[in-house]
C-alpha cells in the first residue's frame, strides 16, 4: 500500500525529487499531465484494474500468531503490565486492549510510548528521580503534617532517617510555616531557620488538590547573606516577636480572669461559712 501524501507536500515533493523545480512548478506539470490525459485517448490502454480485495474477520489473531507469548510478556513487563490488573484496556494507544498494543508493539506497527499511563509513570519516575538526586533537602508531608517522604539531602541536612516517617514534622522541625498552611492562612512561605547547628532557608508551599504539603530546604550555614536574606530574617523575628507578645498577653488575661473568678469564689465560701460559724454560736 502506497500512501501518497505521506511525504510533505505529497509525492512531488519527496526527498528523492530533483531541484531544479520547486513544490508549486511540480504541481503546475501534474495539473497541465492531468489535463492532456483526459483528452487524448488510447485504445491500447486496459481500464479493466480488479481492485477485488478480501478482508479478515480477527486480523489481530492472525498478527498474533507470528508473535511469541514470551516476546508479549515482554512487551508488557517493559511497560509495566505484567500483572494483569495493571493492564487498564484504556483504549488510548488506539488499540482495544494492552494486549493488541503489545503485540502491535511486537510486529513494528506500534510503540510502546503511544501508551499514556506508561508515559506518566516514566514521568513520574523522571520526578521522583529529580527529587531524590536534588542537593537541596525536599519532605513531603500529608493533611495531618505527617511526614510521608524524605529527600536523602533532607535526611543528611537534619540528622534523620526513614524511620521518623509518619511522624509530625513539629517532632523534628519548627512546624508554625506548615501550620499557616494547614490553617489556609498562606499558599506559600518562607524564611531562614536554625536547627541542629544548621542555618538553612525554608520554602514550603501546599498542594490543595493532594492534601500535601512540600518543604525545600537549602542549607546557608556557610554562605553570606545578603542584605535581602538579612531584612527576611530580620522581618521574620518582628513577626515572631510579635506573635510571642500576643501570646503572652492573651496568656496573662486568661489567667487574670481565672484568678479573679477564683478569688471570688474563695471569698463567697469564705463569707458563707462565717456567717454559718456565727449562726451556729448564737
Amino acid at each position: 500500500m502506497a500512501e501518497p501524501l505521506f511525504c510533505a507536500g505529497g509525492c512531488i515533493n519527496g526527498p528523492g525529487f530533483p531541484s531544479e523545480k520547486n513544490s508549486y512548478q511540480r504541481k503546475q506539470d501534474i495539473i497541465d499531465y492531468a489535463a492532456k490525459a483526459s483528452s487524448r485517448k488510447n485504445p491500447e490502454l486496459d481500464r479493466d484494474v480488479n481492485c477485488i480485495t478480501g478482508f479478515l474477520q480477527d486480523k489481530t489473531a492472525s498478527i498474533a500468531d507470528n508473535v511469541s507469548e514470551a516476546r508479549i510478556n515482554e512487551i508488557l513487563e517493559k511497560t509495566g503490565k505484567s500483572d494483569p490488573e495493571l493492564q487498564l484496556n484504556c483504549g488510548a494507544c488506539g488499540y482495544k486492549s494492552c494486549r493488541e498494543n503489545a503485540i502491535a508493539v511486537a510486529c513494528g506497527m506500534a510503540e510502546p510510548e503511544m501508551c499514556m499511563p506508561y508515559m506518566r509513570r516514566l514521568a513520574q519516575q523522571r520526578t521522583d528521580r529529580i527529587i531524590e538526586t536534588s542537593p537541596n533537602g525536599v519532605v513531603i508531608l500529608d493533611r495531618e503534617l505527617n511526614i510521608i517522604h524524605m529527600n536523602p539531602a533532607f535526611q543528611k541536612m537534619f540528622l534523620c532517617s526513614n524511620g521518623i516517617l509518619g511522624r509530625r514534622i513539629s517532632y523534628l522541625l519548627d512546624a508554625d510555616n506548615f501550620e499557616k498552611l494547614a490553617v489556609g492562612a498562606a499558599e506559600q512561605l518562607e524564611g531562614i531557620r536554625t536547627k541542629y547547628g544548621v542555618k538553612y532557608h525554608e520554602q514550603v508551599y501546599s498542594l490543595r488538590d493532594e492534601e500535601q504539603y512540600v518543604g525545600i530546604f537549602s542549607d546557608i550555614t556557610k554562605a553570606k547573606l545578603g542584605e535581602g536574606q538579612i531584612d527576611l530574617i530580620k522581618n521574620q523575628t518582628l513577626i515572631h516577636a510579635r506573635e510571642l507578645l500576643a501570646h503572652q498577653i492573651s496568656f496573662s488575661q486568661e489567667m487574670a480572669h481565672y484568678l479573679g473568678k477564683s478569688t471570688a469564689q474563695s471569698e463567697e465560701l469564705v463569707t458563707r461559712l462565717m456567717n454559718l460559724y456565727e449562726e451556729e454560736t448564737t
